[in-house]
């Protein structure tokens, strides 16, 4: 959560919405952005359409484009993990000539975890785990 957004996605890490701090929806992803495709493996590839809608009114169709091409070593402040690198590419579904947008995911199966995440510009990476 970050400057009172929350970001509610299901149990397979699709996002679903983000929520303010009175829990009123500010965008959502129709029917869902499905970052991931059970089950992982490095060379996996797989593709999603949704409907990006913004609070007031803006509505984009999307496609957004996986391949998780590796495997790799990954060291977060929670630990260093064994992960699934997983790209992310998505785009406009419009007329006109749009930039791709690229993100970065590290999966980490032994906690069933993203330890990090690169989206856009912003860097957000696991601070530590809690194991019951």
């Amino acid at each position: 959560e970050a400057a009172g957004i929350r970001n509610v996605v299901d149990r397979d890490f699709g996002y679903l919405r983000l929520e303010d701090q009175g829990g009123a929806v500010v965008t959502r992803w129709d029917p869902l952005d499905a970052r991931f495709h059970w089950p992982l493996w490095a060379g996996k590839r797989w593709a999603c359409q949704y409907v990006l809608r913004e609070d007031g009114g803006a509505e984009v169709p999307v496609l957004a484009e996986y391949h998780c091409d590796a495997f790799e070593s990954v060291t977060v402040p929670a630990g260093s993990f064994e992960a699934l690198r997983i790209w992310r590419r998505s785009r406009p579904l419009l007329e006109g000539d749009w930039l791709d947008r690229c993100d970065l995911f590290w999966y980490a199966p032994a906690i069933g975890q993203v330890v990090r995440r690169l989206e856009a510009t912003v860097l957000t990476e696991l601070e530590s785990v809690q194991r019951q």
